[in-house]
């Protein structure tokens, strides 16, 4: 039985959040962009499954800086992208692929729908 601190394969679960002011499909590339900005960060093991990939959005910039240093003061791992063709704004932010009691602090953000 698997416990909260270890993950069956497969069940990991890595977020993204990007912002609904950045106009598609500028968003598709700045959630990319932020996902790979993860992969780098915080690596993945060869031959473990990915992660599930959890899309989540916020109205603005300062909303997304919020959730970011929110996010960090609740000791989740997680990145930022900064987009050298919006003058290094923040637009995505990522987490480390994260399981169990991890994960509730991204309970509160809305899904991206479309």
């Amino acid at each position: 039985m698997p416990t909260k601190s270890s993950s069956p394969p497969g069940l990991d679960h890595l977020y993204v959040i990007t912002r609904l002011d950045v106009p598609q499909p500028h968003r598709s590339v700045q959630i990319a962009h932020a996902a790979m900005a993860a992969v780098n960060t915080f690596g993945f093991t060869p031959g473990k499954p990915h992660p599930n990939l959890v899309i989540c959005a916020v109205a603005t910039e300062t909303e997304l800086i919020e959730a970011f240093n929110r996010l960090k003061e609740l000791g989740v791992p997680c990145c930022g992208w900064h987009e050298d063709d919006m003058h290094e704004q923040l637009t995505a932010v990522a987490t480390a692929p994260l399981f169990g009691d991890v994960r509730r602090p991204l309970k509160r953000f809305k899904l991206l729908t479309s």
